[in-house]
């Protein structure tokens, strides 16, 4: 087993320790040094058979960010994005990626990515807006907590204007002294034909019960999903019945 720091091998010293077990091998380095440690790792393996080799960067860049947001908002045109990302360094920059996109499976129209920059300044997060969109995003805040030696930052940031009963996809980055972590898988999220409210969540039409607000009406539900339902309710009633 030989271990490689950006191409050089590593000695073992007493800084650097190896380890191995059967098939792990370990690398052991203390009192990490930015400036000496950070880089790229390999590890290269040998035997009668031939050669491999894998690596892993080493590095102080923050995490991937993780949104904790559910899919769909409260709201027509208004949403609140909240996520948290793991940094040992405070963040000082976010590049928040957002546009609307087709709803239904026959529509293809995606409007133009808007690039959103928050950047921490006298302890306050500020947002510079470097394209144009339909939506004005605003209110950004921003908190953190310690947990296991890693510094979790939970941040939100609150659209405003947007379309209604539309759906948006995001982005995001994150950024500290040490550079830019790597950008979220796409994100999806959508607004509401109308805000929500309890009233609108059953109301009688007719004789006939309904959901409001993108929900789908009992008068509009598919054949198989009607089917489905009758025969659970079926089922129910013989259950609670048929003795």
């Amino acid at each position: 087993i030989t271990w490689f720091l950006d191409g050089r091998r590593i000695n073992s010293d007493s800084k650097h320790r190896t380890e191995e077990h059967d098939t792990l091998a370990v690398l052991r380095i203390r009192f990490i040094n930015p400036n000496m440690d950070f880089g790229n790792y390999s590890c290269q393996a040998e035997n009668i058979y031939g050669t491999a080799k894998d690596h892993i960067e080493l590095s102080g860049k923050p995490d991937i960010a993780r949104i904790s947001s559910p899919p769909e908002s409260l709201y027509s045109t208004n949403y609140n994005l909240t996520w948290t990302v793991s940094s040992q360094e405070p963040l000082t920059e976010v590049r928040l990626l957002y546009r609307r996109i087709g709803q239904g499976a026959f529509t293809t129209y995606n409007e133009t990515w808007s690039n959103l920059l928050l950047r921490l300044s006298s302890g306050e997060w500020s947002d510079s807006k470097e394209s144009s969109s339909s939506s004005q995003p605003s209110s950004s805040s921003a908190d953190w907590a310690r947990k296991r030696s890693r510094q979790y930052h939970v941040l939100s940031h609150h659209f405003r204007d947007l379309h209604p009963h539309s759906r948006y996809e995001v982005i995001l980055q994150s950024k500290n002294k040490y550079g830019w972590s790597e950008g979220t898988k796409s994100f999806l999220f959508s607004t509401r034909l109308q805000d929500y409210s309890p009233k609108n969540l059953a109301a009688s039409h007719n004789g006939r019960s309904s959901l409001h607000d993108g929900l789908i009406s009992k008068a509009h539900l598919p054949n198989s999903v009607r089917a489905y339902w009758i025969f659970h309710i079926y089922i129910f009633m013989l259950l609670l019945f048929g003795d």
